[in-house]
């Protein structure tokens, strides 16, 4: 096993069209499509290259490109029980809890858990099930 293994590169997967509308950051690698299927390949380089990628942003409307600075985003530290989300509702009334999943930054772990949720559940529910820490992006940046 590879002792450093974060690789210092970071995977953006887009779902707001077929072009990503601004330049990305330097160390990042681009993805379009089906979440389950690039978390498949990522996954798949992961294992063959031996290392792990230092970060995952998940980037389903491109109005949050005009909000946020990719690379600010890409500084924020990340560990293996949290994911930073646009916005979330805590309530005691599980039909209200919700998250919004316009922008999504997490690191392997929590990617691996996100791209493998296939069942009736909300979001919030299988992030919370997993013990999964949500934290909203605009409060650290």
């Amino acid at each position: 096993m590879n002792e450093n293994y974060l690789n210092k590169k970071y995977n953006i997967i887009y779902h707001g069209g077929d072009e990503f509308p601004i330049k990305t950051p330097k160390g990042t690698i681009l993805y379009f499509g089906d979440l389950h299927d690039t978390a498949y390949e990522i996954k798949k380089h992961e294992l063959e290259k031996d290392e792990v990628f230092s970060g995952n942003l998940i980037i389903k409307k491109q109005s949050v490109l005009d909000e946020y600075n990719l690379e600010d985003i890409l500084k924020l530290p990340l560990d293996d029980n949290s994911i930073y989300v646009k916005n979330y509702v805590n309530s005691p009334h599980a039909i209200k809890c919700s998250v919004d999943d316009s922008i999504l930054y997490c690191g392997a772990f929590v990617f691996w858990l996100l791209s493998n949720f296939r069942n009736e559940y909300s979001l919030y529910a299988n992030l919370r099930r997993h013990q999964i820490l949500l934290k909203k992006i605009g409060d650290y940046l």
